[in-house]
């Protein structure tokens, strides 16, 4: 460290004057101190002495709201149309960050002379986060707030075009129109971008420069009755929503992202304490986010489009979305590395830490984002997720927030008609939609730039350290009467649901993703030296996002993301958290529904969940050094597939679906499901490289499972209730039609050697707890389902080129060359029970033959699991040991059933179950 302040900083206790007011810094010096924390506040307050009453306010709040209304008397040929981008952004404690959210680095810092070396430089970023919320706190004297220095930044889009109107209403003060009906359509298009940021900083330094980084959140706080700076807070409020609605209570409803081919895109996105440092430097990093907690810190990233078309008079136009991307991002800790100017390559010296703890071992801040795509005549879907008395009213504070207040909600207020007897026909479509939700905490991207620490005494001169992570599991639409909470029916954090009553709905080429990341260090160059990486907990089900002010239930804690005081009612909406009992991940899901007749059809679909917890991995040489260690430690990971809170009303979701369902009461329509792929991906504890050489050690975690009560992890469902038929699978050249669940806890892999005669390596890798306890479970059924059902009297059930594959592995070393050195591999329990299912059900009756088939073809099913692995090119010198203590109950199953009532029933394809313990085999590289 280069000064007292830096110091202070790295251990996280501020000095009471956190900035240089006069005199310069010493020679070859470059200090830069940014902060909104009003350090005159401590002033003001010692000059108030003991009043009871005193009341300080030193907020920063920036909001950023665009709205674009277009209203249509909707009288024919009434039209409503509103095309445009829009952009909001807020910063603060910035340097070189353009005003899209790019880094533009900022040089800093002396240039190198013949005879002069680079100087030193200190960027402090400090973004206020403190509350002391009662004056008691600190003279012991009123519950009076005392003073507040809490950080808020929101961004709202909402571009709305909505057909139906009274013109006569347009008011003198420039208030739009209520709500009546007419005939017209309404289309509405454009990009939509939202952007927070909190301590951001992008600079170029001359090489050798030492740098010395310091970011975090800070506060006042009590120091035996006196208020100090110091203390790491969370009082933090980041909100990023954009709104896309097209609204036609008659005609047809079109969202349309983009044009000419091109893409739309809503892109929402919070960040805190990101750094992008370029040049071949001496970096002294600390990135801290310590203090975020569950309940006082809120990051809302939150995309929402429908298109909805009332279909009042019955004329059958069609709602839809299409061109339309999602990306909703969430960032904590972020270090970006790049080379001096132009270079292709560099190299970088890296120590310190990035840190995302909570006091007491609370959750650290809990992100809720979502991305909701609705084409629909029958519902608003997860736009407002509510039905019933509450749902009116945060319908209303929409409708408020747009200017219409009596527009009415669909589905609740504004039902679709029936037309002699039957509902008119209306189909719904998506098509081309992207959604992508991408969270990260504790990361390190060096791009092209080699990366050493400076470890001593054989520990490591990086770390990565992160308390309880807690995650959002899934949007819950809650039904209510008379103010109560019925019961919550699950909803995707990317969902895409095309619904109508009577017509034809359809999804075409749609993609979602959802990636969370906790600790990773990343370089496409060489790792030498030490690095540490530990986590307590990542709960992937730590909190259900509800409808905004949801009343909430008992042992759950709502939390509410303030939105700006411009948007909805009381600046909060669309949506809230619950924080509480465990609940269970539901990243992905893609459904088109029909419900009384007419045909369903998904095509072309692609979903891929991630999470990676303690991640090193590089292309170039990872090296230790005789000085250094890798050491990864993973606690628990909960939630990952666990059962959700089912007694209070939470129903139990597998992690990703796809669906086409047809007539869920009635109806003759098809449902077809084909060209899909589904993929989720979890990996614990992982170091890859070219070549591997020194010391790494890789401990736990303890795990919840990859399936809850529903014993799925992927679903690819198609359902029919009348007499049409059913059509599940994928291509023939088996591209599509594909399951995959792969699970990778402690993993070692070099595309080369591992270790020398030299410098043979030293490795140990501990999964479970202790010997005689199971330490890890890993669920009980199936974790790929795939099933088509035709129930009607004379449809065929038809499932073809359907694969799926389940992949599990704890302690594994792979090595594409002579691996040289000891090995200690060690199992403390592993009970896992996995597999897949196919299924093809025909429910026909008195057709005859030729009628209610169910055929099951083509299909491929592969289940394996593996405890403690080794596969080499050779073996050089060195100890192998590996051993499972206590239990080992490993269950890898596959199961085809065809069905048919009436009809003929088949089967064919191919099934392979393996299991595998304490193995040392050739690598097949």
């Amino acid at each position: 460290m280069t000064s007292r302040t830096a110091r202070a900083l790295a251990y996280g206790s501020l000095p009471l004057l956190l900035l240089p007011l006069g005199g310069l810094p010493a020679a070859g010096q470059t200090v830069v101190n940014l902060t909104n924390l009003d350090t005159a506040l401590m002033t003001a307050f010692a000059a108030s002495g003991s009043a009871p009453a005193i009341s300080l306010q030193a907020d920063t709040r920036l909001d950023a709201p665009n709205l674009a209304v277009s209203l249509s008397p909707g009288v024919v040929p009434g039209f409503a149309a509103s095309a445009l981008d829009q952009r909001g952004m807020n910063v603060v404690n910035a340097i070189g960050q353009a005003p899209n959210g790019d880094a533009q680095p900022v040089m800093l810092g002396s240039a190198a002379g013949p005879i002069a070396t680079p100087g030193t430089v200190e960027i402090n970023t400090l973004l206020s986060a403190g509350a002391s919320p009662r004056i008691a706190d600190l003279l012991s004297v009123g519950a009076v707030e005392a003073f507040s220095g809490r950080t808020s930044l929101t961004v709202g889009n909402t571009n709305a075009a909505i057909s139906s109107g009274d013109p006569a209403a347009v008011g003198a003060n420039g208030a739009l129109v209520p709500f009546a009906q007419g005939n017209g359509s309404a289309l509405v298009g454009g990009s939509q971008t939202a952007l927070n940021s909190g301590n951001a900083v992008a600079v170029a330094l001359q090489p050798g420069t030492v740098v010395v980084l310091n970011q975090m959140p800070v506060g006042l706080v009590a120091n035996g009755g006196v208020a100090v700076a110091g203390q790491q807070q969370g009082y933090l409020n980041m909100s990023a929503v954009n709104s896309l609605l097209a609204y036609a209570g008659t005609g047809a409803a079109t969202v349309l992202g983009g044009s000419g081919g091109n893409a739309g895109a809503q892109v929402a996105g919070n960040r805190f304490n990101t750094a992008l440092v370029a040049g071949d430097v001496d970096l002294v990093l600390a990135q801290k986010a310590d203090g975020l907690n569950a309940t006082d810190t809120t990051f809302q990233a939150a995309n929402r489009a429908l298109a909805f078309g009332g279909n009042l008079g019955g004329l059958g136009l069609d709602p839809a979305v299409r061109t339309l991307g999602q990306v909703a991002t969430v960032a904590v800790n972020q270090l970006a590395l790049r080379p001096d100017g132009a270079a292709p390559a560099g190299n970088a010296q890296l120590n310190g830490q990035q840190s995302m703890v909570t006091a007491a071992g609370g959750s650290s801040v809990i992100p809720l984002v979502t991305n909701q795509i609705g084409a629909s005549n029958i519902t608003a879907g997860g736009f407002v997720p509510d039905s019933g008395v509450l749902a009116n009213s945060r319908w209303g504070s929409f409708a408020n927030s747009v200017g219409v207040p009596s527009l009415p909600q669909p589905g609740v207020t504004l039902p679709a008609p029936m037309v002699n007897g039957a509902p008119p026909a209306s189909d719904v479509a998506i098509d081309r939609i992207g959604q992508a939700i991408e969270l990260s905490f504790n990361a390190v991207d060096a791009g092209s730039v080699a990366i050493q620490s400076a470890p001593t005494g054989g520990s490591a001169g990086f770390s990565q350290v992160s308390g309880t992570v807690g995650l959002a599991a899934a949007l819950y639409p809650s039904v209510t009467s008379a103010g109560q909470t019925l019961y919550f029916s699950p909803q995707a954090l990317n969902s895409a649901i095309a619904s109508t009553q009577a017509g034809q709905a359809s999804i075409n080429t749609a993609s979602q993703a959802y990636r969370a990341t906790v600790n990773t260090i990343q370089s496409q160059s060489a790792i030498l030296g030490g690095f540490a990486q530990s986590q307590q907990r990542v709960d992937f089900g730590a909190a259900h996002i509800v409808g905004s002010q949801e009343p909430g239930l008992g042992g759950y804690t709502r939390v509410d993301p303030y939105t700006g005081a411009t948007a909805e009612a009381a600046g909060v909406g669309p949506y809230s958290l619950l924080v509480g009992p465990s609940a269970s991940l539901y990243a992905n899901n893609i459904r088109a529904l029909t419900a009384l007749g007419g045909s369903a059809e998904v095509r072309g679909t692609q979903q891929q969940t991630t999470a990676a917890v303690n991640l090193l991995a590089t292309t170039g040489t990872v090296d230790t050094s005789s000085a250094g260690l890798i050491s990864q430690t993973a606690g628990a990971i909960d939630g990952f597939g666990s059962p959700v809170d089912v007694q209070r009303g939470f129903s139990a979701v597998p992690m990703q679906t796809v669906q086409a369902a047809s007539g869920l009461s009635s109806g003759s329509g098809t449902a077809t499901l084909t060209d899909y792929r589904q993929d989720i991906n979890l990996v614990a504890n992982a170091v890859s490289g070219g070549s591997l050489s020194g010391t790494v050690r890789q401990t736990g975690p303890v795990m919840g499972g990859i399936s809850g009560p529903m014993e799925t992890a992927n679903l690819a469902s198609v359902f029919a209730n009348g007499r049409g038929a059913v059509t599940l699978g994928g291509a023939s050249d088996q591209t599509s039609g594909l399951q995959q669940v792969s699970m990778t806890i402690n993993r070692i892999e070099s595309a080369g050697v591992i270790g020398s005669a030299v410098a043979p390596v030293a490795i140990q890798q501990a999964s479970g707890s202790a010997p005689g306890v199971v330490g890890t479970q890993l669920g009980q059924g199936p974790a790929n389902i795939a099933e088509a059902t035709a129930l009607g009297s004379s449809g065929d059930a038809t499932a073809r080129n359907v694969m799926q594959g389940v992949s599990i592995s704890l302690n594994s070393v792979n090595a594409g060359g002579t691996m040289t050195g000891n090995l200690n591999q060690l199992s403390g329990g592993l009970a896992s029970g996995t597999g897949n299912l196919a299924v093809a059900t025909a429910i026909g009756c008195c057709q005859g033959p030729g009628s209610a088939n169910a055929t099951l073809v083509n299909a491929r099913q592969v289940s394996g699991q593996s405890l403690n692995s080794l596969t080499v090119g050779a073996l050089g010198a060195g100890t192998i040991n590996q051993a499972a203590a206590s239990r080992t109950d490993l269950l890898s199953a596959n199961r085809l059933l065809s069905q048919a009532s009436a009809g003929v029933a088949r089967i064919t394809g191919t099934q392979v179950a393996m299991g595998s313990v304490n193995i040392v085999g050739t690598s097949l590289r």
